[in-house]
């Protein structure tokens, strides 16, 4: 019986300190990846677009609908209906934007799926020159698309939303005020 016990508590013992040291060393490992100053979100050229665009236009995107012919009068961007052209970004709200965006610790691109479809609730387009990329935000579920003019979409979990949250409803709330 002592033996029994002995063992129970060895194991028991090992197995929480197997755990922990796997746990550390994965958080470590997912520090490291994201430090090196050439991980890139998209790819070289669309990274590119974003971070140097001229221009960046807002589009806020339709909510859920039941009903298709609700939205067929609608613009779209890749066959999400926009409901309000917000229209060009100012410097201010650029600026902020760049700082939200550029950390690549942001964005998480492997996870576990979602069990709630994508719809964005606005979009960004980057323009430079000629060439154009866009992004997508879903804050109900918590990911971002990056898009090339192809329609190539690469999504990515935000590790934390309550940036872009914060900096979408300052949009929101001094494009109200310009309208008034």
């Amino acid at each position: 019986m002592k033996w029994i016990l002995f063992l129970f508590i060895l194991f028991g013992t090992e197995s929480c300190i197997m755990l922990h040291t796997s746990s550390s060393g994965l958080q470590q490992n997912d520090e490291n990846a994201y430090s090196a100053n050439s991980v890139c979100i998209y790819n070289d050229s669309v990274d590119n677009i974003i971070k140097h665009s001229s221009t960046v236009k807002m589009y806020q995107m339709v909510g859920f609908v039941r009903d298709s012919g609700e939205v067929a009068f609608n613009d779209s961007l890749f066959n999400y209906p926009i409901d309000t052209v917000i229209g060009k970004l100012d410097k201010k709200e650029k600026i902020l934007l760049d700082f939200v965006i550029s950390d690549k610790k942001q964005y998480r691109k492997d996870y576990d799926p979602i069990r709630q479809p994508f719809h964005p609730n606005f979009a960004l387009e980057f323009i430079k020159r000629k060439q154009r990329a866009y992004y997508f935000v879903s804050f109900g579920t918590g990911e971002v698309a990056i898009v090339d003019t192809s329609g190539n979409f690469k999504f990515y979990l935000m590790k934390d939303s309550k940036l872009m949250k914060r900096w979408y409803d300052h949009v929101m709330y001094v494009t109200k005020d310009k309208k008034k």
